[in-house]
C-alpha cells in the first residue's frame, strides 16, 4: 500500500506545462556511420509514455542514441523511463531533429533542443550522457494544480528521488541544486555542474596546469573518456605574433572525413560560446590544421579578449552536425584573472 501510495504521488507531479505528448520516431542522417541513425523523442512525458516507449523499441530499435527534447511532464513515469533506458542500455543526449531542407528524406540536428524538469530524470538513466551546458533545465517539484504536496509526501518523493539518483550513478545535489529553484523558475545546468553532478559521460575534465611552450607560458588541460583515456588535449596561450589567444586541440583518432573543416568547404558554422553569447568564427580564424598520425590538430585565434569573460564556461565548435558536432570541439572555463596576467605577461611567439 506504501509503494502505491508513493507510485500515484510521484505520479501526479507534473513539472511542467501540458505540451504535446512525448512521440518517439526514427531518424536517419543517409550515412553509413555509427551515430547516423537515432530515435528522436520530442514532447510532454506522461502516464503512457513508458508503454509507448515498449512498443517503439520493440518495432524500430534505437539507432545510435536516443535525443530528448521535453518540457517534462509526470515523474514518476519520467523516472520509469530512465530506469528502462538504463535496463535497454540506452545511450541519450538532448537534441532536436527535422528533415535536411534540401534532402527531406534524411534527417538532421538542429539548435534549441531543451531536457527540462522531469525529463531530467528520465535522461539520466541513460548508460551513457552527451550533454552541454544549457540544455537541462530544473526546479522544484509541483503538484499539476500547483498546490502544495504535504510533507510526508514530499519526504517520500525526495527519498525515492535519491535512491533513483544513486542507482543512476548521479550526485544527489542536483536535488539540492533543483529545491531552490521556484516551480515557475528553472535553472540551466552548466557545464562544471553537469561534470561535477556527474551527469556527463561523454568525458571528464583533468584541472588546468601551466607549462612552457612556443616561447612562453601555456595553459593546458584534457578531457578524458568514459574508458579513462585521452580523448582531446587541450591548450590556450597568448599570441604576440597573432596579436591574441589561441586555443589548439588535439582530437584522438578521427579521420579527414569525419567532421574536419577545410578551406574549400569553408567553416560556415565554427563559433566559441561563453556565456550566453555566440561568437561567430571563420575559417580565417584557422592557425594551423592537420593530421597528427592518428589525432587531428587544430589551432584557432579567438575573436575576443579573454580578460573580459574570466570565470566563464566556454565551448568552441567547428561544426553542428549531428553526427560531427564534438569533432575537434573544446570546452573549459576561461582562467582566473591572476592566471591569465601570468600568461599575458608570458605572451610567447
Amino acid at each position: 500500500m506504501k509503494s502505491l501510495f508513493l507510485a500515484t504521488v510521484l505520479g501526479t507531479c507534473a513539472l511542467s506545462a501540458a505540451a504535446e505528448p512525448m512521440r518517439f520516431e526514427k531518424r536517419w542522417s543517409g550515412g553509413n556511420c555509427i551515430g547516423c541513425e537515432w530515435t528522436s523523442a520530442e514532447g510532454e512525458i506522461t502516464d503512457e509514455t513508458p508503454e509507448a516507449f515498449r512498443t517503439y523499441l520493440q518495432e524500430n530499435g534505437v539507432g545510435y542514441s536516443l535525443r530528448l527534447n521535453s518540457p517534462g511532464g509526470n515523474l514518476g513515469a519520467a523516472i520509469a523511463l530512465g530506469r528502462l533506458f538504463r535496463k535497454e542500455g540506452i545511450r541519450t543526449t538532448v537534441g532536436r531533429s527535422a528533415p535536411m531542407p534540401d534532402l527531406p528524406q534524411y534527417d538532421q540536428g538542429i539548435e534549441g533542443g531543451v531536457c527540462e524538469s522531469a525529463c531530467v530524470f528520465a535522461l539520466l538513466g541513460g548508460t551513457s550522457r552527451q550533454v552541454e551546458g544549457d540544455e537541462l533545465g530544473v526546479h522544484q517539484f509541483y503538484s499539476p494544480d500547483g498546490g502544495n504536496i504535504p510533507t510526508a509526501a514530499t519526504q517520500q518523493i525526495m527519498g525515492q528521488l535519491v535512491l533513483y539518483l544513486i542507482e543512476m550513478g548521479i550526485s544527489a545535489e542536483l536535488l539540492t541544486l533543483a529545491s531552490k529553484i521556484p516551480g515557475d523558475q528553472m535553472h540551466y545546468l552548466t557545464e562544471a555542474e553537469l561534470a561535477r553532478l556527474g551527469i556527463s559521460t561523454e568525458s571528464s575534465r583533468t584541472p588546468l596546469r601551466l607549462e612552457t611552450g612556443d616561447g612562453g607560458l601555456v595553459a593546458r588541460w584534457d578531457s578524458l573518456g568514459s574508458d579513462g583515456d585521452l580523448d582531446r588535449a587541450y591548450s590556450l596561450r597568448c599570441s604576440r605574433g597573432h596579436s591574441g589567444w589561441l586555443l589548439s586541440i588535439l582530437d584522438t583518432g578521427i579521420g579527414a572525413n569525419n567532421g574536419v573543416p577545410d578551406r574549400q568547404r569553408g567553416a560556415p558554422d565554427m563559433q566559441v560560446a561563453l556565456g550566453d553569447t555566440a561568437y561567430p568564427m571563420s575559417f580565417d580564424n584557422v592557425i594551423e590544421l592537420g593530421p597528427r598520425a592518428d589525432d587531428y590538430f587544430l589551432t584557432v585565434r579567438l575573436p575576443l579578449d579573454l580578460h573580459r569573460h574570466v570565470g566563464k564556461d566556454f565551448r568552441f565548435q567547428t561544426n553542428r552536425m549531428t553526427n560531427f558536432i564534438y569533432v575537434l570541439s573544446a570546452q573549459g572555463t576561461v582562467p582566473d584573472k591572476t592566471t591569465l596576467d601570468v600568461l599575458t605577461r608570458a605572451c610567447g611567439d
